[in-house]
């Protein structure tokens, strides 16, 4: 049967937005990454980006996304996924900033590539 969706920008939109999340579900590694894992890792990544990374007491501190015990299960998880490390930063010792790995900068590169493909028209 032929596609017999209506031209619309709305809804061409709408269609390359859930290509887009199909690809990003296909993406390596991406069933032990569930919703709330992935907000804490953008919260990281935002933060990173922006060259002022959480530290752990920070990230574990954002309510939005849970307990702090819950939080900090998560820092966890990201850190044996090798997405994100904690790395001493300032003059106390007991201070730990999260900051990308070289896998995590890969993620989102494979994020990017999988968004460009899914998002941009057709060349």
């Amino acid at each position: 049967m032929e596609n017999t969706l209506p031209k619309n920008a709305f809804v061409d939109t709408y269609l390359r937005f859930l290509n887009f999340a199909s690809a990003v579900k296909q993406l390596p590694g991406m069933d032990d990454f569930d919703a709330n894992l992935k907000a804490l890792f953008e919260e990281i990544t935002v933060a990173w980006s922006k060259n002022t990374p959480l530290t752990v007491s920070n990230a574990i501190g954002i309510k939005k996304l849970g307990s702090s015990a819950t939080l900090h299960k998560r820092i966890l998880r990201l850190r044996k996924m090798g997405l994100v490390v904690a790395v001493h930063t300032g003059g106390n010792a007991r201070t730990k900033s999260l900051v990308l790995t070289e896998n995590g900068v890969e993620y989102l590169r494979r994020l990017g590539a999988a968004s460009s493909k899914a998002l941009l028209p057709d060349s």
